[in-house]
């Protein structure tokens, strides 16, 4: 087990004072600290908490958790961040993540973590899968994917119970769609690249609910909350 999943066991509970045993035990255990901390900055140094970032460059560990606690939205733009590090699961109440043209090409299981968060943002990078993890963001309600390298989705997904909108536009080698997409209860808007699907479903979703509008190129990035 990595540091980072041993840290987010202790930091299992949102109390302030459950981080501080936390962190505690953490250091106890001699989980070292540096390099979750020197991720936080450079997630920090990235999104939109760019403007205060200036007061943590030499904070310890300790000193970022705080921060880190009172950050409901990140958004991260046309930088190069190949691989998302595992540390964003410590942001644990991110509703809003936007991560657009990263160049991106994993997500981390961690992800899956974010409980809290609603909508996902992953527009234009090289993701050829999402981790397993996702089935896990039982209060995900937006999901935009358009301009990625997708082959598949992860079978953990049909339990993404409260998601009401997905963008799988520009994806040309998701060439397949799983059934239970048609199962997804309150699914509103799918959005597809025709070039892959000839303005047609496939076969296996002809029976999508009348509820769900069909869309063909990508959706407008603005998300619902």
């Amino acid at each position: 087990m990595s540091a980072i999943d041993k840290l987010l066991q202790l930091f299992s509970s949102p109390l302030p004072s459950n981080w501080e045993l936390g962190l505690q035990l953490a250091q106890a255990n001699a989980i070292s600290l540096e390099p979750l901390a020197q991720g936080i900055k450079q997630l920090l140094a990235l999104g939109e908490s760019r403007p205060n970032l200036q007061q943590w460059e030499g904070a310890s560990f300790e000193q970022l958790l705080p921060a880190c606690r009172q950050i409901y939205a990140m958004s991260i733009e046309e930088e190069e961040l190949l691989a998302l590090p595992a540390v964003i699961a410590i942001f644990q109440r991110l509703g809003i993540l936007e991560l657009h043209a990263l160049g991106l090409q994993t997500l981390p299981e961690s992800l899956g973590q974010l409980q809290a968060l609603r909508s996902l943002g992953l527009k234009n990078n090289q993701l050829q899968q999402l981790p397993q993890s996702m089935g896990e963001l039982k209060k995900l309600k937006t999901l935009l994917l358009p301009n990625n390298q997708l082959r598949e989705l992860p079978e953990s997904m049909r339990y993404m119970s409260a998601l009401q909108t997905l963008d799988l536009a520009e994806n040309p080698y998701l060439l397949e769609l799983p059934t239970w997409l048609a199962e997804l209860p309150n699914l509103k808007t799918l959005a597809l690249d025709p070039s892959v699907f000839a303005y047609q479903l496939p076969a296996n979703l002809t029976h999508l609910p009348a509820r769900v509008g069909l869309r063909w190129g990508r959706l407008s990035s603005k998300f619902e909350f």
